[in-house]
């Protein structure tokens, strides 16, 4: 093709110097002419059968995805820009061909040459959010984001693109601040999906989530909570080859400095167990109470115990036990989870003498209503407890079993009047009262012995 061009050329600058005779230059003028117009046709034909084949493949893209992969990649091969960006499309999302991002960049790639705005919002979604973070590049993730953005500003998708290239970038504000942007022409049906994203960008955690170690460790020095709270669960995990409880304390009160309620709990967990570090009573019942502030569940259960108690702060049984009225709607599991500690702690040796009466105390909280105000700093809203029959029970008899006489003195009086209140209510059974004011004869009665024996 060169060569004709440059023969072309020649002739053409031969006819301008007039060599040659009139009739020869309107010879050579028409062949020359003819030259030219056959050059044009040839890519145009080939153009024009790359078009068809692309047509073909979207024709049949639903129905048989595999063989229009085929004739995208025909059509691309012949340099058709449409059918680049559908090839680049298919190795991206795995339809009629095997997931292949190599192949999709170099495709998306080859289109970006021609100034493609999809082949860009395909970049830019590869390096931002494919399932593969070996591919994640925030950088050219936001080079690519952006100037599908400048073609397409009110786009929300678009804006919803860049987002997540910013949040790949470690600029998580950035990303905030651009699903602000595209709430402004969103739609309904996507604002909880937008809201979705909002909440993990301010946690510092991508949309998708899969992420290298490497841009993990990255993140986490970027401020990102998620990131520091992966790095701890690793450091914490006894079969990881990087076990270490120090750096799991240290990832985690980094996490807990940015008020995040799980890293408080797991923090205070290393504290009360001595993980990683010396043993700090008073630091885990604090971070307890910070999470419990924030309505996390998972608080409630070991500051109610430290409370019960008397560890890492002043004995108030009344306090824990409207802590532990918060574990769940279930008193079957805080009933469980208090017995628990009771009978099994390896902290038993702190509790106070008078655990037994604590235990009855409890007992007899279960029994009353009891309004439990914002202000006492570990509920969100204030509201009113109401009996609880199981949970009075279970703690009364454990108190009872042990000789206790007010317990027993309670059980009676639970048992012949009954107890209404959140849950199964308990009926009255004068059968059971009546054993246990034969027990608390007996105990009375040995008591009296004792006494006068000594």
């Amino acid at each position: 093709m060169k060569h004709i061009l440059k023969g072309c050329y020649l002739l053409i600058r031969g006819l301008e110097r007039r060599f040659l005779s009139c009739l020869w230059r309107r010879q050579l003028l028409h062949g020359t002419v003819h030259i030219l117009i056959a050059l044009a046709v040839v890519p145009a034909q080939a153009d024009g059968q790359a078009s068809g084949l692309y047509k073909q493949g979207l024709a049949v893209y639903k129905t048989d995805p595999m063989q229009a992969y085929e004739l995208f990649v025909q059509a691309a091969e012949a340099g058709f820009l449409p059918a680049m960006v559908a090839t680049g499309h298919c190795y991206d999302t795995g339809v009629g061909a095997t997931i292949n991002y190599t192949k999709a960049i170099e495709w998306y790639g080859k289109a970006v040459e021609f100034n493609s705005i999809k082949a860009c919002e395909g970049l830019a979604r590869i390096y931002a959010s494919c399932l593969d973070p070996k591919f994640h590049d925030g950088k050219k993730a936001v080079k690519y984001a952006l100037a599908v953005v400048r073609k397409k500003p009110s786009d929300v998708q678009s804006r919803v693109l860049l987002s997540a290239a910013h949040a790949r970038n470690f600029e998580f504000n950035k990303a905030i601040k651009g699903l602000s942007e595209a709430r402004r022409n969103a739609s309904r049906d996507i604002i909880s999906e937008l809201n979705e994203r909002e909440e993990r960008y301010t946690l510092g955690k991508p949309f998708p989530s899969q992420s290298t170690d490497r841009w993990i460790r990255q993140a986490a020095n970027h401020e990102s909570v998620w990131a520091m709270l992966q790095l701890a669960r690793k450091y914490e995990d006894e079969k990881s080859s990087v076990f270490d409880l120090s750096k799991a304390r240290f990832w985690y009160a980094k996490a807990a400095s940015k008020n995040d309620a799980e890293a408080l709990v797991q923090l205070g967990l290393l504290y009360w167990n001595g993980l990683g570090g010396d043993i700090d009573l008073k630091k885990a019942f604090v971070c307890f109470e910070q999470a419990a502030e924030q309505n996390y569940a998972e608080a409630y259960p070991h500051l109610g115990y430290m409370l019960f108690a008397g560890l890492g702060h002043k004995q108030n049984v009344r306090k824990a036990y409207l802590v532990l009225c918060q574990i769940t709607n279930s008193n079957d599991q805080t009933i469980a989870f208090i017995t628990e500690r009771i009978n099994n702690s390896r902290n038993r040796r702190r509790l106070e003498g008078s655990d037994t009466g604590d235990i009855y105390r409890i007992g007899i909280y279960s029994t009353e209503s009891h309004y439990i105000s914002a202000k006492d700093g570990f509920v969100a809203e204030s509201y009113t407890v109401r009996p609880s029959p199981s949970r009075a029970l279970v703690f009364l008899l454990i108190a009872a079993e042990r000789g206790h006489p007010p317990a027993i003195k309670a059980l009676i009086k639970l048992y012949a009047s009954g107890l209404e209140g959140g849950g199964k209510d308990l009926r009255p059974d004068p059968i059971k009262a009546e054993m246990w004011r034969n027990r608390l004869e007996q105990l009375n009665s040995k008591r009296h012995r004792e006494k006068r024996s000594s």
